[in-house]
């Protein structure tokens, strides 16, 4: 029968030929070849979209996945993938999303990325990708989403990551990144979440965070830094999630928290919070200006009468 009457399978309706692929879900089992005819040309030289992703495909992607130039959708997500990405895989300039996460990659970041000019969604995460995050990550003006968490990238973000002025997510938990959160960072006007969690950044939370005014999502937890929470956090009255546990914060409870009304989760152990409760915060025990949180973690705690330690 005609194979783009079968399910995931679309074909351009004047030569008929299979524009898209999309077999994720369908408990695929096998290894990738070098010679895997799914990446060759001849077969799929029209090809817009292919999605491969939660299945059980194991084996390195080969080279000829290059093939595949007119490619604007990658889906290899939650497989078994090991290896190295091809550099062929640079060929693939039309790509708008590019989703590899959940498998068993390793090495660098390849400098080829650049070449992905029209890219708004780029997910590397969950993998073994070593190494610095290349500055020339911030040529992708188009980005929208970048999600590198779960590596093992150190150093320092890339001050060209500045440049992605059109990020509504940036996730880069869970890596050996260190260093300051630099001013020209925080320059998302769009930025909707943002994780920085499970690093090993250090300093102050600067000032400048108060200008992410769309910002819904914020996780800075289990990083070292320092200092007192400034007054700009007062600005983010769109937060609905709120996590700054497990860092070497201190000074007074942060008197801007009762500002955030969108709060749905509020997270502030382990730091050195003092002093006495905001007005509007009757009591510790009930704390009724939070009455709407479903989540509320400030132990472990000292009260001392109406002063506590946090």
């Amino acid at each position: 029968s005609d194979c783009c009457y079968w399910d995931g399978i679309k074909c351009d309706a004047k030569s008929g030929e299979v524009i898209k692929l999309d077999i994720s879900f369908s408990c695929l089992h096998g290894r990738f070849h070098s010679n895997t005819s799914l990446f060759m040309l001849q077969n799929f030289r029209s090809l817009t979209t292919l999605d491969l992703s939660y299945n059980d495909l194991f084996g390195e992607i080969p080279s000829s996945v290059g093939n595949l130039y007119r490619l604007s959708f990658l889906n290899l997500s939650s497989n078994q993938l090991t290896g190295q990405i091809p550099s062929s895989i640079g060929n693939l300039s039309y790509l708008t999303s590019l989703d590899i996460s959940q498998n068993s990659f390793t090495g660098h970041i390849l400098s080829s990325i650049v070449n992905f000019s029209h890219l708004t969604y780029l997910d590397l995460s969950d993998n073994s990708f070593t190494g610095q995050i290349l500055s020339s990550i911030g040529k992708l003006s188009h980005l929208k989403s970048l999600h590198l968490y779960n590596n093992q990238f150190w150093g320092q973000i890339p001050s060209s990551i500045g440049n992605l002025s059109n990020l509504t997510s940036l996730h880069l938990s869970r890596n050996n990144l260190t260093g300051r959160i630099l001013s020209s960072v925080i320059n998302f006007s769009h930025l909707t979440s943002l994780d920085l969690s499970f690093n090993h950044f250090t300093g102050q939370i600067i000032s400048s965070i108060g200008n992410l005014s769309r910002l819904v999502f914020l996780d800075f937890s289990y990083n070292n830094f320092h200092g007192s929470i400034l007054s700009s956090f007062g600005r983010l009255n769109k937060l609905a999630s709120l996590d700054i546990s497990s860092n070497k914060l201190s000074g007074n409870f942060p008197i801007i928290l009762p500002n955030l009304t969108e709060l749905f989760y509020l997270s502030l152990y382990s730091n050195k919070f003092t002093g006495t409760l905001p007005p509007n915060m009757t009591s510790l025990s009930n704390l009724s200006i939070f009455s709407h949180l479903p989540t509320l973690s400030l132990e472990p705690f000292l009260l001392l009468s109406s002063p506590f330690l946090l």
